[in-house]
């Protein structure tokens, strides 16, 4: 495996959920049939977002990054971030972007009914040596600094009397 993430991990990280800008309307539609099959069958939200619309996110982000002729490493990125071991090429940066959406999930700190049902894919987390002792480190530091960044929000916004 290699160990330092190529060049292009930053790019595919940014661009990793950008087929949720163009099934917004759809999701939007549908919201209620999404949350109900997300909560009767506790379905991860690509599940039930490929269930209800009959594409998900991913696969919608691959099909607009490949229109727009970006890099078949980003456009892999994209569309294997949920289920990085279906991918068959270099996983490194598949797993990346997964764990690392994950673990923010995890903070709790904005949860939102497309974080329900996920989990950290065990063999992702083996991959990149993220052990337990690791992963509550890194999400009790992220929820730490996320909260501090919201006051901090917070009292800016009430300083300028907006919000």
């Amino acid at each position: 495996m290699q160990s330092t993430p190529p060049n292009h991990t930053f790019t595919a990280a940014l661009l990793h959920d950008i087929g949720k800008i163009v099934l917004g309307p759809l999701v939007k539609k549908q919201s209620t049939a999404i949350g109900d099959l997300l909560r009767k069958e506790q379905l991860p939200f690509d599940e039930a977002e490929r269930a209800i619309l009959g594409i998900d996110h991913q696969e919608v982000g691959a099909l607009l990054l490949r229109e727009w002729n970006i890099p078949e490493s980003i456009v892999e990125a994209v569309r294997w971030h949920h289920q990085p071991n279906d991918y068959d090429g270099e996983k490194l940066v598949v797993d990346l972007i997964h764990v690392s959406e994950m673990l923010t999930w995890e903070t709790d700190v904005e949860a939102s009914i497309e974080s329900e049902n996920y989990k950290i894919d065990d063999q992702a987390s083996q991959r990149l040596g993220l052990d337990d002792s690791v992963h509550d480190l890194i999400v009790e530091t992220m929820t730490a600094e996320l909260r501090k960044y919201q006051e901090v929000l917070r009292s800016e916004s009430a300083e300028t009397g907006s919000g």
